[in-house]
């Protein structure tokens, strides 16, 4: 359907562009899809609170599936793929600031050349005060794995399909 209707849009002189709406999603908004993707590591909040529709953004099964969505999007040979205001850290109701899931915490620990459990982590990022180092350290690391997401899209997508943009849809901050 995506193919007919760029055709048909081109034909009214009217360029396709696709906001697919299928990165982390917002919130789980009642929605299970552990069952669905059994393989999927979940977001899960600094009180280890885990979603059930929210995937993990390290999860590599979930990068995996994300990479092959994109990809079959950028088939269509829209001229603009947008990737959504969902791909970010925070505000994926339960969890609200960032994945501390397991596999975050193993990264950052490496990162850092120390090991955190999730309640040193919470710690150290919620101490009153001057704000400790590893706050800046958890900040920076949380950017880098959205960018380095966004840049694997960006090749695939442009590996395959080099006349495809890459847009990424931005909303405001309340």
């Amino acid at each position: 359907w995506l193919v007919e209707s760029r055709k048909r849009l081109a034909a009214a002189g009217v360029s396709m562009s696709i906001n697919p709406w299928v990165t982390q999603g917002m919130r789980d908004a009642g929605l299970d899809n552990r069952p669905v993707h059994p393989d999927f590591e979940w977001m899960t909040d600094i009180s280890g609170v885990q979603a059930k529709a929210i995937a993990c953004p390290l999860s590599p099964a979930w990068r995996r599936w994300l990479t092959d969505a994109y990809l079959l999007y950028a088939s269509t040979g829209p001229r603009v793929l947008w990737v959504e205001d969902d791909i970010r850290v925070h505000g994926h109701r339960p969890v609200m600031w960032a994945c501390f899931c397991d596999r975050h915490l193993r990264a950052f620990s490496q990162r850092m050349g120390r090991t955190f459990t999730r309640q040193e982590l919470a710690d150290e990022l919620l101490r009153p005060g001057t704000p400790s180092p590893v706050r800046g350290a958890w900040l920076d690391f949380e950017g880098e794995v959205i960018e380095q997401i966004l840049r694997e899209l960006a090749q695939a997508i442009h590996g395959r399909h080099p006349e495809v943009q890459v847009g990424i849809m931005v909303s405001a901050v309340w």
